[in-house]
């Protein structure tokens, strides 16, 4: 079962138009997940794929809709973005990652 505080730090990193602040990707990801970086001037520094503008947490819910990776590739390329399916596969892994972490964060912190 999934806790309030829980919902909301996903929402938050899944829909980050909501204006909250999100909290910081932890470095060790970033490390891992090669094709996904942060920076300051690129979506207020949200994660997103290296040379890109395009969010991880994107690819992650475009996943989860049920889109293949060889269809987000070739929306991609018919818009003249260049990612690999490499590309598109870190993003979905470091979101899950991500969330993960910061749930189970969150629920150390909950009283049993």
């Amino acid at each position: 079962m999934i806790n309030i505080v829980s919902y909301n730090m996903t929402q938050d990193i899944l829909f980050p138009e909501t204006g909250e602040r999100l909290p910081i990707p932890p470095s060790y990801l970033l490390a891992k997940f090669k094709s996904i970086t942060t920076t300051p001037e690129i979506h207020s520094g949200l994660p997103h794929i290296k040379n890109t503008r395009i969010l991880a947490a994107d690819i992650f819910r475009a996943i989860v809709k049920g889109y293949s990776y060889e269809r987000i590739l070739m929306d991609f390329k018919e818009i003249g973005v260049s990612v690999s399916k490499r590309d598109l596969e870190d993003a979905f892994n470091f979101t899950v990652s991500w969330l993960n972490k910061t749930i189970n964060e969150e629920q150390r912190k909950i009283p049993r």
